[in-house]
């Protein structure tokens, strides 16, 4: 049997955590739906069972393919104070991306620090962030998809309220979460297929195929969600953290939206596949969401910054671009941007 230090120490830690939240965790408290029990939440379009014997059997025996230590961005970008000439699309990496369209910065997920876990550990970046936090232009409204550690950090949400004080559209209960480490949070949360207005913007909170969970014992208290911003340049859709399945979640925003401008779709962190099938895409399924939604343009997200799962950087590259090829969609609609490449769609 295989263990590192660092997994060992990482379950502990976030087990015993888990513990002693066990009886004190409600994030949300509200009526039966048709994805909530009462207790915790659950995806009504493709049953994802819990396989945590199955994830702690891979956690202690994975062989995970080799990461660089470091990759040097190549150029980061250095975004205008605001954009109204379409959608400026900039990856920062991960999850995190700056949308400028309508005068307004929207953040998506984001993530500047080093690490993706409690108390300083987890899984090390191996790229900086594309925009220097320092770079950013005031920050009007920030999407947060779902509680994970890389893509719900705690000290860049912290910096982002002390900064700019901007505006949190999260699902369900994330809320609770956020107002624990940032009490002045402006956070408003929806169910899904709720919407709010901002400014210009009807912001959409809508499904995805995930789960939740900051300690091992609050599995799914919290709602996970993607999102769908109507603008004036186009629609753009944030899938957050998504897997494909029978491809219902991804036919549910098609059935709502019928315009898609923009999507920004995950395509990393997918093997063992048997594993991650029903909570990530892997990039055959990414252009399948790609052409479910009946998108224009596709920025492939979730990628190249943390090492979550066992392929390398490479094969995240490589299986995108032959999975673009085989599907007939062209390079120019849908991109692998590099960390810090913008791109303005008219």
């Amino acid at each position: 049997m295989k263990i590192t230090a660092f997994v060992f120490l990482f379950l502990s830690i976030i087990l015993t955590a888990g513990y002693w939240h066990l009886d004190s965790v409600t994030y949300y408290q509200g009526e039966k739906t048709d994805h909530f029990d009462g207790g915790t939440f659950f995806n009504p379009y493709d049953k994802v069972k819990n396989r945590f014997s199955k994830f702690l059997k891979w956690c202690l025996n994975r062989n995970p393919a080799p990461w660089p230590e470091h990759i040097e961005v190549e150029s980061h970008d250095v975004p205008p104070p605001a954009f109204d000439g379409g959608i400026r699309a900039s990856y920062v990496g991960h999850a995190t991306v700056l949308l400028q369209v309508n005068g307004i910065n929207i953040l998506t997920d984001p993530m500047w620090s080093n690490r993706a876990g409690p108390f300083g550990i987890g899984p090390k970046r191996v790229i900086d962030p594309g925009v220097k936090f320092e770079d950013l232009p005031k920050i009007d409204l920030v999407l947060i998809s779902h509680n994970h550690y890389d893509h719900m950090d705690r000290d860049t949400i912290k910096k982002l309220v002390a900064r700019d004080n901007p505006k949190f559209i999260t699902p369900l209960g994330n809320d609770a979460i956020i107002k624990s480490f940032a009490s002045n949070a402006n956070v408003e949360v929806l169910d899904w297929f709720k919407s709010i207005e901002f400014d210009s913007l009807v912001i959409n909170v809508m499904p995805a195929l995930h789960w939740s969970s900051r300690f091992m014992l609050d599995r799914n208290k919290a709602l996970w969600s993607s999102f769908v911003v109507e603008t004036s340049a186009g629609n753009i859709y944030f899938a957050g953290d998504s897997g494909y399945g029978s491809g219902a979640v991804y036919e549910a925003i098609r059935d709502k939206f019928v315009d898609i401008k923009l999507a920004l779709i995950p395509v990393g962190t997918y093997e063992p596949r048997d594993l991650m099938m029903m909570v990530h895409n892997n990039p055959d399924d990414a252009m399948r969401a790609f052409r479910a939604i009946n998108a224009e343009y596709g920025l492939a997200i979730h990628h190249g910054v943390f090492q979550l799962s066992d392929e390398s950087i490479e094969q995240q590259h490589s299986d995108f671009t032959k999975a673009l090829e085989e599907s007939d969609i062209s390079p120019q609609n849908f991109k692998m941007l590099k960390v810090g490449e913008p791109w303005i769609i008219e």
